[in-house]
């Protein structure tokens, strides 16, 4: 299995088995951790692995074996990066068979970490051996349609839509499904829907939300073997697409 098929079978796990994993699959877990790349470069991240913490606060917290926890500065580039960095572990872990779940609320003791001043955990997710079925079936993926999700502003390609398919099966908070794009020839363009919530950390969520849906896409676009870069474009914001704020652009050449 790839991690483009987990993004088509992994579901989030709420129940798990206490029992450790194997220390080589633990060595391989760090390993892979140390290979991930970031969706922003310049910013400061650290990921640490938190085995059975004596205490895991918050609301609708797994009980786990394990928790990956993110941390970083505080801002909404630092999130999308989170969810980005973080999503390429969870697929690796489906691969594994290992099971996952974001935990958007928890909070780890502060004595558990080492971390500089100027950051703070940002995002943790949850994993081990799970207690029942780890697979989500075809006919659990509820989620908005690409068209539904879209503006096209060139002819659809079937590239274009395993791409946009790709992202739309990216998990959110509450399954919220907070982005939108525009896509115009070989460019897609990234947007967050403007949360009206007053509920600060679900607009932090939704950062989170983004980075994974943007980590979906270019796990496609590995797949169709297409070169691609996710940056923001200096000249973009100016362009608007109701209710939502631009994030950044996909740009695409062909091998």
């Amino acid at each position: 299995m790839k991690l483009y098929d987990a993004i088509y079978i992994r579901k989030s796990i709420r129940n798990f088995q206490m029992t450790p994993l194997e220390d080589v699959q633990i060595k391989k877990i760090d390993q892979f951790i140390q290979n991930v790349q970031p969706l922003f470069e310049d910013l400061l991240y650290q990921i640490n692995i938190v085995t059975l913490p004596r205490e895991v606060k918050g609301y609708f917290v797994s009980k786990a074996p394990y928790y990956l926890v993110f941390s970083g500065e505080r801002n909404e580039d630092s999130y999308r990066n989170a969810g980005y960095i973080l999503e390429q572990i969870v697929l690796y872990l489906t691969v594994k068979g290992i099971g996952s779940c974001y935990q958007g609320c928890a909070k780890i003791p502060d004595e558990l970490l080492t971390l500089q001043k100027t950051m703070e955990p940002l995002m943790i997710v949850a994993f081990g051996k799970p207690k029942n079925e780890w697979r989500k079936m075809s006919s659990e993926q509820k989620r908005l349609s690409v068209n539904e999700l879209t503006k096209w502003k060139t002819e659809p390609t079937d590239s274009l839509n395993f791409i946009l398919k790709a992202a739309s099966l990216a998990p959110s908070s509450f399954n919220s499904q907070p982005w939108r794009f525009v896509v115009e020839g070989k460019e897609i363009h990234i947007f967050q829907k403007r949360n009206l919530s007053f509920l600060s950390s679900m607009q932090k969520m939704n950062a989170v939300d983004l980075g994974i849906c943007m980590e979906h896409m270019m796990v496609a676009v590995e797949e169709l073997w297409i070169d691609a870069v996710i940056e923001k474009s200096l000249s973009f914001p100016e362009k608007v697409l109701k209710n939502c704020q631009y994030v950044a652009t996909m740009k695409m050449e062909k091998n």
